[in-house]
C-alpha cells in the first residue's frame, strides 16, 4: 500500500500543477518569465522593473518579439507554476529511487516509475517550447495532452498497486461506460478549442474587455455547452444503471463542472474560475480512467 499512497501523492502534485498552469494561462502570465529554466536570467525573479536592465524588453525577446512591460504579478504566477513543476519532478525522482529499492517481486513498479519520470521530464521540455514559441496555441494544447498522458500513467501504476477490487460490468454497461468516456474526450477537445480562442482574446484584452468575450466565441463554444448537457444526461443514466459510490462521485463532479462553466460566462470569463473549471474536468476524466482500469476484463 505504500506505493499506492506515494502514487496518490504524485497524482495530487500533478493536479496542483494543472491548476497553477491553468491560472497562468487564464491570467496571460505565460511570458511572465520570458526565459527558461531561469526567470529573467535569475533563479529568483526580480520584484520590480528597476532590478532589470533598461533594455530588458529587447534583451529577453521571445521568438524575435519584444516582451510586454514587466509585471511582478505575472512573473510570480509563472514562477510559482515552475516551482510546482520542479517539486513534481523531484517527487517523481524520489518515487523512482524508492521503487528501485522496494521492487521485490513487482518488476513493473520500477518500470512505471521510470516511464512517469521520463514523461514528466519531456513535459518540462514542452514547457520550454511553450515559452520559446511565444505561447503558440497548438504547443499549449500538446502541453495539456501530455499532462493527461502522465495522469494515465500514474493511474495505471496505482491500479497495479491497489487492492484487488474489480468492478463487474455487464457487456451493456461497459458499452454505456465507453460511450460516456468518448463523449468526455469530445468535450475536452471542444474545450481546448474554446481555450485557444480565449488565449487569443487575452492578447487583445486592452481593446476587447472580458465582458465582451462571450460575443467573440466561435461555434465550438455553443457545441461545447450542448455536449456538456448531453454528457450530464448520459452520466445520470449511468449513475441510475450502476448504483456505486464512484458513479455518484462522477455525477457530482460533472454537475460542479457545468455550474462553473455557467459562472465563467456570468463572471465575464473570470481568471479565478477558469482554472478550477479545467481542473474539475481533468479530475472527472481521471475518475473515468480509474474506473476503466478497475473494470473486470
Amino acid at each position: 500500500m505504500k506505493a499506492y499512497k506515494k502514487l496518490t501523492t504524485l497524482l495530487i502534485f500533478v493536479f496542483l500543477v494543472v491548476l497553477a498552469g491553468s491560472y497562468v494561462r487564464s491570467t496571460g502570465s505565460g511570458l511572465g518569465c520570458p526565459d527558461w529554466p531561469k526567470c529573467f536570467g535569475k533563479l529568483i525573479p526580480p520584484t520590480s522593473v528597476e532590478q532589470l536592465p533598461a533594455n530588458y524588453q529587447e534583451l529577453y525577446q521571445v521568438n524575435g518579439r519584444s516582451i510586454a512591460p514587466f509585471s511582478v504579478f505575472k512573473t510570480y504566477v509563472e514562477y510559482l507554476n515552475r516551482l510546482l513543476g520542479v517539486l513534481l519532478g523531484l517527487y517523481a525522482i524520489y518515487y523512482l529511487l524508492w521503487s528501485l529499492k522496494n521492487r521485490s517481486k513487482k518488476t513493473h513498479r520500477s518500470l512505471m516509475a521510470f516511464l512517469i519520470l521520463v514523461s514528466i521530464s519531456l513535459q518540462g521540455v514542452i514547457g520550454k517550447l511553450v515559452v520559446s514559441r511565444h505561447l503558440e496555441v497548438n504547443t499549449i494544447s500538446i502541453h495539456l495532452i501530455m499532462t493527461l498522458f502522465i495522469i494515465a500513467l500514474i493511474l495505471y501504476a496505482r491500479q497495479k498497486e491497489a487492492p484487488k477490487n474489480n468492478l463487474n460490468f455487464s457487456k451493456e454497461e461497459k458499452t454505456f461506460f465507453y460511450l460516456l468516456t468518448l463523449l468526455t474526450f469530445i468535450q475536452i477537445f471542444l474545450g481546448l478549442k474554446v481555450r485557444e480562442v480565449t488565449d487569443g482574446l487575452l492578447l487583445l484584452e486592452e481593446s476587447i474587455p472580458r465582458s465582451m468575450w462571450g460575443l467573440k466565441m466561435p461555434l465550438s463554444f455553443s457545441i461545447h455547452r450542448l455536449v456538456a448537457f448531453i454528457l450530464l444526461f448520459f452520466q445520470f443514466l449511468f449513475s441510475l444503471k450502476i448504483r456505486h459510490p464512484e458513479t455518484l462521485k462522477l455525477t457530482l463532479l460533472l454537475m460542479a463542472e457545468i455550474l462553473l462553466g455557467f459562472l465563467i460566462v456570468i463572471s465575464s470569463f473570470s481568471s479565478l474560475i477558469m482554472p478550477i473549471h479545467l481542473l474539475l474536468m481533468v479530475i472527472y476524466l481521471s475518475k473515468l480512467l480509474e474506473i476503466h482500469l478497475a473494470i473486470k476484463k
